[in-house]
C-alpha cells in the first residue's frame, strides 16, 4: 500500500539500564505510542470484485527492546534491537459493482482488528539536561510481516505489510541514585541552558439529550472530543548579551461537534487545527 505523509506521535517509555565500571551500559527499554494516523489505502478494480478500497491504520505500537552503549563524558553513545507489535485497524469499502462470490453491495463496510509482530532496531544519543533528567534523540527502524486478513462479504483475503522508520525525541526521569545504577554526570552547564517546557490536555463531552433535529451546526449529543498541545522554550547563552532561543508548538484535537476556532462554549480554550494527530506550529 502507498505511505501517507510524514507523521507525528506521541508515547510513553520506561526502562532499566546498568552501567559497568569501564563506562559500558545494558538493559531493557519498553515504549508504547498512539498515532491513529499512520497507515495507508489501496483501491482495488477486478471483475471478480467490483471496485474496492482497503485501508490499514496502526492505532497503537510499541517496542521491547534491550539497549547497549558506552557513556563517554557527559553522552550515552547506544545501540538498540529487539520484538515491535502494532494494533491496526483494517477495513474493506465496497465502492462500485458486487463481488461474484460475495454479497457486498456498494457502501459495504467490513472492519477487522489485528495485532501484528515484528521487530525493531536502531541507534541514539543520550545526555543530562538536568539533576535526574536525561534527554535522548534516537533513530529507530521498524519492520513487520505481511499481515492476512478475511473480509467474508467481499470475498477476499487481503495481504498488507508495513515498516516504519522512526526520528524519535524523549525525556526521561531517572529513579533512584544507587552506586550500581545507569547514571550519567549530573547536568550541563545550567548558566548557559535554558530549558521549560509545558503540555495541556483537555477532554469534552457532551451528554445525551434529546435531539429530533440536526444540522451542520448542531450540537451532537453523546460525543467526547479532546485537545492537546506541548510547548518547549529551549535557550542557550552564545556570549554576555546574546542568546538564542527555540520555541516549537505541537498542537492536536477538535471542539465539541467539529468546531474550530472557539474559545467559549467548550473550555474557553480555543481550537484551531481540527486534526487527530499532533501537527507542529
Amino acid at each position: 500500500m502507498p505511505p501517507r505523509h510524514r507523521q507525528l506521535f506521541r508515547g510513553l517509555q520506561g526502562g532499566y539500564n546498568y552501567r559497568l565500571g569501564s563506562g559500558r551500559m545494558f538493559g531493557m527499554e519498553a515504549d508504547v505510542s498512539f498515532p491513529s494516523r499512520i497507515g495507508g489505502s489501496q483501491p482495488m478494480v477486478a471483475p471478480s470484485i467490483g471496485r474496492a478500497e482497503f485501508a490499514d491504520t496502526v492505532q497503537m505500537f510499541g517496542t521491547l527492546r534491550a539497549r547497549t552503549g558506552v557513556v563517554v563524558d557527559h553522552w550515552l553513545y547506544y545501540a538498540t534491537g529487539g520484538l515491535a507489535w502494532t494494533y491496526d485497524a483494517l477495513s474493506r469499502t465496497q465502492t462500485a459493482g458486487t463481488p461474484q462470490a460475495g454479497t457486498a453491495v456498494p457502501g459495504t463496510i467490513e472492519q477487522a482488528y489485528k495485532l501484528r509482530t515484528g521487530w525493531a532496531a536502531g541507534a541514539g544519543v543520550e545526555l543530562p539536561v538536568a539533576p535526574g533528567w536525561n534527554a535522548k534523540f534516537e533513530y529507530l527502524f521498524a519492520g513487520f510481516a505481511h499481515h492476512p486478513a478475511i473480509f467474508a462479504l467481499g470475498a477476499q483475503t487481503i495481504d498488507s505489510g508495513l515498516s516504519l522508520h522512526m526520528l524519535k525525541a524523549g525525556l526521561n526521569y531517572r529513579l533512584g541514585t544507587a552506586p550500581e545504577s545507569f547514571k550519567l554526570p549530573d547536568g550541563i552547564d545550567a548558566d548557559r541552558w535554558s530549558f521549560h517546557g509545558q503540555s495541556t490536555f483537555l477532554q469534552q463531552y457532551a451528554f445525551p439529550f434529546r435531539s429530533p433535529y440536526r444540522g451542520p451546526n448542531s450540537l451532537i449529543p453523546n460525543e467526547g472530543r479532546e485537545t492537546f498541545d506541548v510547548t518547549l522554550y529551549a535557550g542557550f547563552r552564545l556570549w554576555s548579551g546574546a542568546e538564542l532561543w527555540v520555541n516549537p508548538e505541537i498542537n492536536q484535537g477538535f471542539g465539541l461537534s467539529g468546531t474550530l476556532g472557539i474559545a467559549g462554549f467548550p473550555a474557553a480554550r480555543p481550537t484551531r487545527l481540527g486534526l487527530p494527530s499532533p501537527m507542529p506550529e
